[in-house]
Order: structure tokens, then sequence, then C-alpha cells
């Protein structure tokens, strides 16, 4: 699959996991596995799905304290490993 098709097919992916998941809370590593496994888009090209939802305000990334007590800063590797994606209503 090439970038211009995920390109072209991007907005119509963020909106139905915005329909289908609004109001709800899931790792990303779960919603990765639900809705992108099977598709033949990466991993990093779900990173940017949530991204551009977080910079629309449809979405937040809860990130759980380290075992120190410290913030997690939003990366993908964090993202990836113990991020908590949250759909406003």
């Amino acid at each position: 699959m090439t970038y211009d098709t995920f390109d072209s097919e991007k907005d119509n992916i963020k909106e139905r996991l915005y329909k289908k998941y609004k109001g709800m809370e899931l790792k990303f590593k779960e919603l990765y596995a639900q809705e992108g496994y099977f598709t033949p888009y990466t991993v990093k090209q779900y990173f940017q799905i949530i991204d551009e939802l977080i910079m629309e305000g449809k979405v937040r990334v809860i990130y759980p304290k380290t075992k120190t007590g410290k913030e997690r800063k939003h990366s993908y590797e964090n993202l990836y490993n113990y991020g908590i994606v949250k759909f406003e209503e």
C-alpha cells in the first residue's frame, strides 16, 4: 500500500475510528490490534492518525506515570507501550 493511498484513506479511517470508539478508552496496542493489524497500514501510520485526532480535539492520550512518579512525554514509543487513547464525546 502506498502513502498516496493512505493519504486518501486517512480521513475515512479517522472518521470511522471516532464514530466507533466515541466515549471509550483503550490502549493504543489494543486499538491497533483491532483496527490496523489486518490492514496494509503500518503502526507509524496509525500514530499519524492519532496525532491528527489529537490536534482536532477528538482524542486525548493518557500516559500512566513511571514507577518513580514521573510524567511520560508524548512520543511514538510511549504511545505504543503505555498510551491509553481516550475518544472524546
